[in-house]
């Protein structure tokens, strides 16, 4: 889920990552608090292993952070920034979490209307948002890509 305002939500983090070996004027300070740079194996087309530089920038430290952030996204890095989810150190442990069970095609509608219901979930489709005043803000929706994303407005000073 991201935010057009960029914001962190809950348990979504932002998180800019560019690969400094590639660029022509590489950056060296990223636009969080904490920077770090990490070396990733690259197979070549000979399949041997070259490494990049991947600059991770995040709000949060450890290197271990950085790394899996590094790998896991490898290479396809959004602009301005990326988003990850993490658990908090105190919560509980996802091996410890019950899943439900999968719901049913028949049972899909029941599931999507009591969602609808509760304003905090209700889903719009993104030819409906000119239909809903500001104050309705922010609403669910669908990105340009298929993907849930929050739909918000943010007041710019014109100067």
């Amino acid at each position: 889920m991201s935010s057009s305002k960029g914001e962190d939500i809950g348990l979504v983090f932002k998180a800019e990552l560019s690969n400094i070996t590639t660029e022509t004027h590489p950056k060296f300070c990223g636009l969080f608090e904490f920077d770090k740079y990490i070396r990733v194996p690259v197979e070549n087309s000979s399949s041997n292993y070259t490494h990049h530089e991947i600059l991770v920038s995040t709000n949060t430290t450890g290197q271990n952070l950085a790394r899996l952030l590094a790998l896991a996204l490898n290479g396809t890095y959004s602009t301005p920034w990326d988003f990850y989810f993490q658990l908090p150190s105190l919560g509980p442990s996802l091996h410890e979490h019950k899943q439900i069970r999968l719901i049913t095609h028949s049972e899909f509608d029941d599931v999507l209307h009591t969602t609808n219901t509760i304003d905090a979930f209700r889903m719009v489709g993104p030819l409906q948002l000119a239909q809903y005043p500001s104050s309705a803000l922010p609403l669910v929706t669908l990105s340009k890509d298929g993907y849930v994303t929050l739909y918000d407005q943010e007041n710019i000073m014109c100067g």
